[in-house]
């Protein structure tokens, strides 16, 4: 057996208390149905990564399977990463087409933002975010503070547009 191997038979009841805690105090609270209406929910896959990195991380496999590899400390990361596997082909297509969008999107990546490389990622990420809000206000949340929470993300005014993309999606609804 590699090294690797070892490690993780040796952590073995380590990963599956941090599983079970995870499972409990979150993902069997997220709606997993609710984006039915967007992806065939059989093909959602969650990774747990119990490490102290910040990035999470969501691909499509084979155009099919849907995997968000998410880190135990944010709550609501699942929906984020989820919401990436439909929400970026519709940023692809805004911004292809929509000339206000891409400015907005263009407009938005300055230093402040130095995870997003260009106007095209930064609309992934804007309109990835506001189907986040419209998640929280379909089910009950406190969407405004979801919306504020999301314009400052960590940077003074990271998502200035964000009303106006939450817009957008109310409007393509």
């Amino acid at each position: 057996m590699n090294w690797a191997s070892q490690l993780y038979t040796n952590h073995i009841p380590y990963f599956e208390e941090l599983s079970q805690k995870f499972y409990d105090e979150y993902y069997h609270t997220v709606d997993l149905e609710w984006f039915g209406k967007y992806v065939d929910t059989s093909n959602l896959r969650c990774v747990l990564s119990p490490s102290n990195t910040a990035a999470n991380y969501a691909t499509t496999v084979n155009g099919k399977k849907i995997f968000a590899l998410v880190r135990f400390s944010q709550a609501t990361v699942l929906i984020h990463e989820f919401n990436h596997s439909f929400a970026n082909s519709i940023a692809d297509k805004w911004y292809d087409e929509n000339e206000t969008f891409r400015k907005w999107c263009d407009d938005s990546v300055t230093e402040k933002m130095p995870f997003y490389s260009d106007g095209r990622d930064m609309g992934a990420e804007y309109v990835t975010h506001a189907y986040h809000i419209l998640y929280e206000y379909q089910h009950g949340g406190d969407w405004k503070k979801a919306l504020n929470s999301i314009k400052n993300a960590g940077f003074e005014n990271s998502f200035p547009y964000i009303e106006d993309i939450y817009k957008m999606v109310l409007a393509s609804e």
